[in-house]
């Protein structure tokens, strides 16, 4: 018999799980400097602890004595088919991360996505009390209704920013892709296509229901539930056209394959379904000759863009498809993902640890990334859930997680074959749908919260559907006793042609109208004035405030929400105020989950200030950020950069102090570094910086730091001794770094520089040399290497060093740094015309005409017979409005132009002499 707590406890879980389905998707927080999915995914955690310790007290309330613990957990296990190979996914992700090569960011997370172990517990936390405490109809259908109507306001916030109505300013362009609450236009389709086929389903189970509808009442409602659907469905995939990611594009068309194949056959209509299947295979040829370049479908692409997006999936030699393939294989000197996850037999059967990828990768690195991405940037997920499991949790991991799909699938399969009833069929249907567009789509991109929890939260409802119930029907009021007058009135009033109470009880509004009054309360507070101003003075309070939102919810859903009502109920609990204890642990946790959250909220603050050059002002907040987030080594290295860059606007002597840990920092001696010495703000820089590699030793980010602190120490120390031994540990870090990350070539490059500046020229130049091989498009090593030939008076090695740095910054568009590198070059040899070509060249995509006649005039004097210099010389002539003197030259570059050349000069000097006059 259960208990009024016990009963109670029921609604809060489910309350918890539908606040996953809606509360993950559409929460971010502008106010931390990660704003998207690590603050979601703090949301599911906190979630996950609600839910547990509401378990937990429900077990015990429910629980006759501790030894009935055990063969009820037995038969929990026997009747969820997933619960075997669940178990063994977990022991797996333990093993991965006792072992992994970085312990800290497997346990808790990497900084930018959070999805360390601590999150897998608590999606796994979801799956299981989802699992075992789904039990009716009624609450499958307030899962979809929730999951479905939380699409709705995500959906119409990216149309609005395709309309340009975005009320928060971005930093980046959301009108052409949109973003929405996912903050990246991939992560909002692939969240799109898990709703999708719920929708679709959810369409036509009640279109279904309207045929065989009675009454008007109930046709009304039906009419206008088929027709609410409609509208979502169109709403969904507008705002999916509109995320223009032709990765989710692909994967819903994959999922909707299955989803329209299997339809006709749940309604007995095989030639439907092959006709369906014919016309997806009709797409796929569309789609493939649209992607062959000479195929009679390419001029389609130039009609939209959206058509043109379409045609380039499978381009792989450029964009996202070539960044993908090489993080997948490498090239020709890092062997990729692929490598990484079969270099160790050791690792290859048990996997690197959970969001390990950031450092495991570096050794495997392939040069070649390094063109399309940011140099300095290290992929932290292989673009491929398959590739991923294999390189965190190694084939362990990769094999019982197929096997977690497999066991899905035929559950799945068995519910739509065994089942009578419609909506268990086209539930198991949606899911399956839903699951294999999840699928493709993680194979090119990545799972994120929104997409992971609804993924967990399917296999939870696959495993419950075919043991749901009906509902006991809640009971008829009594009959009230009424005066004459008010039957009279009753018997007066006409039939209502449509009956809110029906829909109402049909639909089950309550629980979706609670969450949106506690969204609606909290809004003034989160746009309202002055919450900027009191998030930078507290964020801990605001952090704190959500919580209390969040639980708020949970509490008002869970009151909302109505349960089976024949059910007897004892009036004592069993446990009493001891379930008081439980509230401590959850406390304690929310404050752990919250830390980083308040965090990164610090952390913000002092990023607004470094990037208006105010570090004194920056100080503060990364001071505060490492504080709460001791173990994040993202903000030590922010806080050592801010007091380096200090050393800029500090006067040289000042009072000395002794800082040596951390705790220094803090000091109150040390409260304002801009007025102590540079040697202290070196040693406060260097104290930062060495806590950033204790924390994260792997990451040759935080190595190479320190290379660069010890450099610039070294060059501004004037004591022989001491400069020699700063190099010294420049050298060594750098090492180091190389070590870490052996095919980066801006490491080996400023590693060589150091070694320059130390007047070792030998080890400069082999340094240089090498990171030439790993890559001869880096800019920067033309620059160190020019100058070290330079000192060594080999000019003609420099000129050529700067002729092609100059090309390869201008190729990059650093324009400053590539007229200095052509100018270093016409230093050395005032007649070198390559350089002034190359200057040319500079001027010309910079559009300074002037400047490019100027120089395109010197290489006519150096080369007086160059058909292609009078060219260029005529060309800058025109552009500056000078005809006779462009056709003057346009006559001499046809004089001289070879057999090749005639005919485009021929045109151009008609064209000049067209335009005359």
């Amino acid at each position: 018999m259960q208990s009024r707590l016990s009963l109670f406890c029921d609604r809060l879980l489910e309350a918890g799980w539908l606040g996953a389905a809606a509360g993950v998707p559409l929460f971010f927080n502008i106010y931390s400097n990660r704003i998207f999915e690590p603050d979601k995914l703090t949301l599911l955690r906190l979630l996950a602890v609600v839910m547990a310790a509401t378990w937990l007290v429900k077990v015990v309330e429910t629980s006759p004595g501790f030894w009935s613990l055990r063969p009820r957990l037995k038969t929990a296990i026997k009747s969820n088919p997933l619960a075997i190979p669940v178990l063994g996914f977990i022991i797996v992700y333990g093993i991965a991360t006792v072992a992994s090569v970085a312990p800290t960011s497997s346990l808790w997370g990497s900084y930018h996505r959070h999805q360390g172990t601590i999150t897998f517990l608590a999606y796994m936390v979801i799956f299981f009390i989802a699992a075992h405490h789904l039990r009716y109809k009624e609450q499958w259908q307030r899962l979809v209704m929730v999951t479905v109507l939380t699409s709705i306001p995500i959906s119409l916030y990216g149309i609005l920013q395709h309309l340009g109505r975005d009320p928060i300013p971005w930093s980046g362009d959301v009108t052409e892709r949109i973003t929405s609450t996912m903050g990246n236009a991939i992560f909002m389709g692939a969240y799109l296509i898990m709703v999708i086929p719920l929708t679709m389903t959810a369409l036509v189970l009640t279109a279904n229901s309207l045929v065989s509808a009675r009454g008007r009442a109930a046709k009304v409602g039906k009419l206008l539930a088929v027709s609410g659907y409609l509208v979502i469905l169109l709403i969904q995939l507008v705002a999916l056209l509109f995320t223009q990611s032709r990765g989710p594009w692909m994967a819903m068309g994959i999922g909707m394959t299955v989803l329209l194949v299997f339809l006709p056959l749940i309604f007995r209509r095989p030639a439907l379904s092959g006709a369906f299947g014919g016309a997806s295979l009709a797409a796929l040829i569309f789609i493939f000759f649209l992607n062959t370049q000479t195929s009679f479908l390419t001029p389609l692409k130039s009609i939209s863009p959206y058509i043109n997006r379409l045609g380039t999936f499978m381009d792989f030699q450029s964009g996202t498809n070539k960044v993908r393939l090489l993080i997948w294989f490498g090239d020709d000197v890092g062997g990729g993902a692929w490598q990484m996850a079969t270099h160790d037999p050791i690792r290859f059967v048990i996997g690197h640890g959970p969001e390990s990828m950031f450092v495991a990768y570096n050794p495997f690195y392939p040069p070649d990334l390094a063109h399309y991405e940011a140099r300095n940037a290290v992929p932290d997920r292989s673009h491929n859930d398959f590739f991923d499991q294999l390189v965190t949790t190694g084939i362990l991991g990769l094999g019982n997680h197929l096997i977690i799909l497999g066991v899905f699938f035929v559950l799945g399969f068995r519910v739509m074959s065994g089942e009578r009833e419609l909506y268990r069929r086209l539930a198991a249907l949606a899911m399956m749908a839903a699951v294999v567009a999840h699928l493709a789509e993680t194979s090119f991109g990545i799972a994120i919260a929104a997409t992971r929890a609804l993924y967990w939260i399917y296999l939870a409802a696959m495993v419950a559907l075919p043991g749901l119930t009906a509902a006991e029907k809640e009971p008829v009021p009594a009959p009230v006793l009424s005066t004459r007058r008010s039957q009279r009135r009753r018997l007066q009033k006409k039939p209502s042609s449509f009956s809110w109470a029906f829909l109402w009880r049909r639909w089950r509004l309550y629980p979706i109208l609670a969450y949106l009054s506690v969204v609606a309360l909290s809004v003034p507070s989160v746009f309202g004035r002055g919450m900027a101003q009191r998030v930078q003075q507290d964020p801990a309070f605001i952090a704190w405030a959500g919580f209390a939102v969040l639980v708020l919810g949970i509490l008002l859903t869970a009151f909302a929400l109505n349960v089976p009502n024949n059910v007897k109920l004892r009036l004592k609990s069993s446990g009493g105020w001891l379930y008081l204890l439980v509230i401590p642990p959850v406390i304690y946790l929310a404050h752990l989950f919250l830390s980083p959250v308040i965090a990164d909220i610090y952390f913000k603050i002092g990023q607004e200030y470094e990037r208006v050059q105010r570090y004194d002002l920056s100080l503060p907040g990364y001071l505060k950020a490492a504080s709460w987030g001791d173990y994040q080594d993202v903000y030590y290295s922010f806080l050592g950069g801010s007091y380096l860059r200090l050393t800029e606007k500090t006067k040289e002597v000042g009072p000395t102090l002794s800082i040596k840990t951390v705790a220094d920092l803090y000091s109150p001696g040390f409260s304002q570094p801009w007025q102590t010495s540079r040697d202290d703000l070196i040693q406060a820089a260097l104290v930062a910086f060495v806590r950033a590699r204790d924390l994260n030793p792997l990451n040759p980010d935080n190595t190479t730091n320190l290379g660069r602190l010890y450099t610039f120490w070294g060059q501004g120390t004037s004591d022989p001794e001491q400069r020699s031994q700063r190099f010294a540990e420049a050298h060594r870090y750098y090492d180091e770094s190389v070590k870490l990350r052996p095919n980066a070539a801006h490491i080996y490059a400023e590693g060589g520089w150091a070694f320059f500046l130390d007047g070792k020229q030998k080890e400069a130049e082999d340094m240089l040399r090498r990171a030439l091989t790993l890559d001869d498009r880096y800019e920067q090593t033309y620059a160190y290497l020019g100058e070290l030939m330079r000192a060594q008076k080999r000019n003609e090695e420099a000129i050529d060093i700067f002729v092609r740095g100059g090309r390869a910054f201008t190729a990059v568009e650093r324009w400053n740094e590539a007229q200095s590198m052509f100018g270093s070059a016409i230093q050395l040899d005032a007649s070198r015309v390559e350089a002034y070509r190359g200057l040319a060249s500079l001027f010309k995509a910079q559009k300074k005409w002037p400047e490019a006649l100027e120089v395109g005039t010197r290489v006519v004097q150096l080369l007086p017979q160059d058909a292609t210099a009078h060219r260029e010389v005529a060309f800058f002539h025109q552009q500056l409005g000078h005809r006779n003197e462009a056709i003057s030259e346009a006559e001499k570059a046809l004089e001289l132009a070879s057999p090749e050349q005639k005919n485009d000069y021929s045109r151009f000097l008609a064209q000049l002499q067209g335009t005359k006059g």
